[in-house]
């Protein structure tokens, strides 16, 4: 604007010192004229024709000189509504820039949020589409997320016990539920088989404890009273379920039927009892050793049995389910989300 007002203050003064000097010599030329008006025609005509150049030349400077004014108004005024724009752009984002202050609801530990960019902080980038910067967590209400083998995910289920351990504490235990299995396994490093998430809430509130701990969590799949279970190593498959005996010395060849197992032993609903001695390895001379049968109709049941004890697991996997259903689970995307995540 200052800049604009210069050039026209110059541009304007040169037309007007040249209207000033076509003014002297227009007065001149009519001087002329007067002094000349009894001279010969010729000269009398020849100096008229130079006032009227003159005075023509004159008018045409006054037209240039108006025509100046008003564009130099015009220029003026754009450059001012253009002013006034950046001005109030500017006093509208230095608004804005009052209102970035954020207060905390209420006292607690703030978190800054992460996203693919990493932990957001001075100079971050904040989107329309994430425009969470931190979180004000409950620290009184905790979940741990672990991972399970997709061998062993289809017996995991929501509502289910869990015991939590924390690296940095390794003498405190906590109680827990399954409160959410993924329903999708993902690739994790360090893992060769494909895992699912598995999301579990604290039941206990413990001060020690901080956002992003290690955890190591036990999920409680089944809780069996007073059964026989043998190790994993005794049992040997082929079109039937078997395991070697030591009879008095004898060696023996004995169908079983087993149940549900874990990482180290198996359930043995029938064909063993408490007591007997049996192989964890193969014995010799085990090929030449005929296997004693359980007749069908004792198998049916005990099928039978294990079909209603199944029934009986999945009834009681339901109800635990729904104690965990209006349970809020939390969202990396959610600006007002509570929770704090113990990953492990």
């Amino acid at each position: 604007l200052e800049q604009a007002r210069i050039d026209t203050a110059i541009e304007l003064r040169g037309l007007r010192d040249e209207l000033v000097n076509l003014n002297f010599t227009k007065k001149e030329k009519e001087l002329n004229v007067e002094q000349n008006k009894y001279e010969p025609q010729s000269v009398i005509q020849q100096t008229q024709l130079d006032l009227e150049r003159t005075e023509r030349d004159y008018k045409q400077l006054l037209q240039k000189y108006e025509l100046k004014q008003q564009q130099s108004v015009a220029k003026i005024q754009e450059i001012n509504t253009l002013l006034k724009q950046n001005q109030s752009q500017m006093n509208r984002l230095n608004e804005l820039s009052d209102e970035f202050t954020i207060n905390a609801p209420k006292s607690g530990m703030v978190i800054y949020a992460r996203s693919w960019r990493g932990k957001k902080e001075p100079g971050s980038r904040v989107s329309a589409w994430d425009p969470v910067v931190a979180e004000l967590p409950d620290l009184t209400d905790m979940i741990s997320k672990t991972y399970v083998n997709e061998v062993d995910i289809s017996k995991v289920q929501v509502g289910q016990e869990v015991g939590i351990k924390v690296d940095a504490f390794p003498d405190n235990s906590y109680g827990g539920q399954v409160i959410q299995v993924a329903n999708i396994g993902e690739q994790l490093d360090g893992y060769d088989a494909k895992v699912f998430e598995v999301t579990v809430q604290l039941n206990e509130v413990d001060s020690i404890l901080r956002p992003a701990m290690t955890t190591s969590n036990e999920i409680l799949t089944h809780d069996f009273q007073e059964v026989l279970y043998v190790p994993l190593e005794c049992i040997h498959s082929d079109s039937l379920t078997y395991v070697f005996l030591n009879e008095d010395g004898k060696l023996k060849k004995q169908e079983i039927i087993t149940g549900l197992s874990n990482d180290n032993e198996i359930v043995v609903d029938y064909g063993l009892e408490a007591g007997q001695e049996i192989f964890l390895s193969l014995p010799d001379a085990a090929e030449d050793t005929p296997i004693a049968i359980i007749p069908d109709h004792i198998k049916a049941d005990v099928i039978r049995k294990q079909q209603e004890e199944a029934n009986a697991r999945r009834a009681k996997a339901m109800a635990q389910k729904k104690t965990v259903d209006k349970v809020d689970l939390p969202s990396t995307s959610n600006s007002g989300s509570d929770v704090i995540v113990i990953y492990e």
